[in-house]
């Protein structure tokens, strides 16, 4: 039974997470961070499912996302991480001993990812679904109009993604367009360039990423590209990394027809790391 519940930021604002206790015994607790433009309450077939199993879930509705306060869909990335910062901290204090898991989808991947490599000690592993981290240099023409906009008109509308590609799922994709708490339209210039940056910092140290890392990805992705995992997979230098390639599945993983498939390889691979 999910539940919900409110807390302030560090600069004040209030945050919505939702939580799905596990069934029994909890083994771990999984922290979900959710898409661009997404929010915590989606993810609830992925969390039901953990949580059936044993798994304790949390996800919350990221700044500006969901029923979180906050410019919409167009925050700092460092008030982002500082959030989660936050979350980890309560959990780690209320639940003491469980091991803990990130999971980060797409957006929410990157945001995992340059968190990890800031605060290893913190989690016992990092899941990494259809995540956004450019392999390559974004172009300095590209950056600096992007610095420019962000500085002088950060809610610009900039880059507009394929969001009826996110899945094929017809009935997942209707929920989709019918959520009013989706926000669905344009990147924002701020968010854009900032996400741009954090890819660029992380790409130069995924080498220091020594915690365990499983990578999901569908090769027809037209959101985030199978590229992005597959450079992520090479660059981590990590003994204990994993990449999981699902042919032909698009870019919400947790939403596609076979989701049970990909639910059973992250349940899998959490049960034999704890």
């Amino acid at each position: 039974m999910r539940t919900v519940h409110q807390w302030r930021s560090h600069d004040g604002l209030l945050l919505q997470q939702h939580t799905w206790p596990a069934d029994g015994h909890t083994k771990a607790t999984v922290m979900i961070i959710h898409g661009l433009g997404d929010h915590g309450g989606r993810y609830h077939r992925v969390a039901e499912q953990l949580a059936s199993q044993g798994w304790a879930v949390t996800a919350l509705d990221q700044r500006g996302h969901g029923a979180s306060h906050g410019p919409r869909a167009n925050a700092h990335v460092r008030d982002h991480l500082k959030d989660t910062g936050a979350a980890v901290t309560a959990l780690r204090r209320t639940q003491p001993g469980h091991p803990l898991f990130l999971l980060g989808h797409s957006w929410g991947g990157m945001l995992a990812l340059a968190y990890a490599l800031q605060n290893q000690a913190s989690l016992d592993g990092l899941v990494l679904c259809s995540t956004a981290a450019r392999p390559t240099p974004t172009s300095a023409t590209t950056m600096a109009l992007g610095r420019l906009l962000a500085k002088t008109a950060p809610g610009t509308g900039t880059r507009r993604l394929p969001l009826h590609q996110t899945t094929r799922d017809p009935q997942a994709l209707a929920d989709f367009y019918a959520d009013p708490l989706v926000f669905r339209h344009r990147v924002r210039a701020r968010m854009g360039f900032e996400s741009l940056v954090t890819m660029n910092e992380t790409r130069q140290k995924l080498s220091a990423l020594l915690t365990p890392t499983l990578l999901l990805h569908g090769t027809a992705d037209r959101i985030a590209p199978v590229e992005y995992s597959k450079h992520l997979y090479n660059a981590l230098t990590s003994t204990d990394r994993t990449l999981k390639l699902y042919d032909g599945l698009h870019h919400q993983l947790f939403n596609e027809p076979e989701r049970e498939t990909v639910l059973d390889d992250l349940t899998t691979w959490l049960s034999s790391r704890i």
